[in-house]
């Protein structure tokens, strides 16, 4: 794990998704994380879905950060892989004009966490971080063919 590459995504999302009051105090966090190497992971709460597309205009994120992430591979470097979201998430169905289930979005688990399987190529090129795996994600559910199973 590139650690330095690491800790400026946790900087990022902090700067993007922390509230901050007037004076500039952080008053509610939107990111939290957790570094114990057998299940590290970052939540990032209140992450804008494509609303009207999903049934929700918000979800809480948790990412799953590899043991692996911006090492070097060929051809790049690996990336985040593993997201997890609300487990009430759905899509609209462009047919059915009704939300359905998202295809390969697994069920809840016993801490409210519902398994989202997007698998992107772990190899990733160019300067990227976990804010383009998250515009990566909108993409997905604003895409997804309900269809698709």
């Amino acid at each position: 794990m590139d650690v330095r590459k690491y800790a400026l995504d946790l900087k990022i999302l902090q700067k993007e998704y922390d509230r901050r009051d007037e004076r500039g105090r952080t008053i509610k966090y939107g990111v939290d994380w957790t570094d114990d190497p057998r299940n590290r992971y970052i939540v990032v709460r209140s992450v804008q879905m494509p609303y009207l597309r999903t049934n929700l205009k918000r979800s809480n994120v948790k990412i799953l950060v590899p043991e692996n992430v911006y090492d070097r591979a060929p051809g790049g470097y690996h990336f985040y892989q593993n997201v997890f979201v609300d487990p009430e998430l759905l899509v609209m169905h462009p047919r059915k004009k009704r939300y359905v289930p998202i295809p390969r979005h697994y069920g809840a688990d016993d801490r409210n966490w519902s398994f989202l399987c997007i698998h992107p190529n772990g190899i990733v090129q160019g300067n990227k971080n976990v804010l383009d795996f998250i515009r990566l994600l909108q993409i997905y559910l604003k895409n997804v063919d309900p269809d698709s199973y």
